[in-house]
């Protein structure tokens, strides 16, 4: 496999860790990452801060970490019934699916989106834990990689 993923092969990969059948995949981020890297051009300190509170405002389905951690994206996969989160890391060969973040019922789950400049903001809620993630999803430059994510994580509201 090359060393860039496309939706399929990280579906592929994604299967592998999960025993039914998914739908949809994508790549989330803290909310702002897209802001704080722009403020970071200006301001490097400025943005670091931005990018901490982003990355506390994601909660458990953050991978980035304290400030100065690498920049990762959580794939989730979605299945009919659930919700699977991953962290994952780029590198030769192509993204690799490392921890399992989280593992929710769908039912269990609200979504809102709202539309961004660059990505799409996601708010997601865990009922049973009382979660409360704040992310964004890419959606430019990205040639569609997000899209089906998009629709099939909309209907968990």
């Amino acid at each position: 496999m090359g060393m860039i993923d496309n939706a399929d092969s990280v579906r592929e990969k994604a299967q592998a860790r999960v025993g039914e059948p998914i739908v949809a995949v994508g790549f989330v981020q803290p909310a702002g990452t897209w802001g704080a890297a722009g403020l970071m051009q200006l301001l490097p300190l400025a943005g670091m801060l931005k990018q901490k509170g982003a990355n506390k405002d994601a909660g458990a389905l953050n991978t980035r970490g304290a400030m100065f951690r690498s920049n990762r994206q959580t794939l989730v996969a979605l299945t009919a019934e659930k919700l699977y989160a991953f962290e994952t890391r780029a590198g030769w060969g192509g993204m690799k699916i490392l921890d399992l973040l989280a593992e929710w019922d769908r039912k269990d789950v609200a979504v809102e989106i709202a539309d961004g400049t660059v990505s799409k903001q996601l708010t997601v809620d865990h009922a049973p834990t009382g979660g409360h993630y704040e992310l964004e999803v890419t959606t430019m430059g990205t040639r569609g990689f997000n899209d089906a994510f998009l629709v099939e994580i909309a209907r968990a509201t």
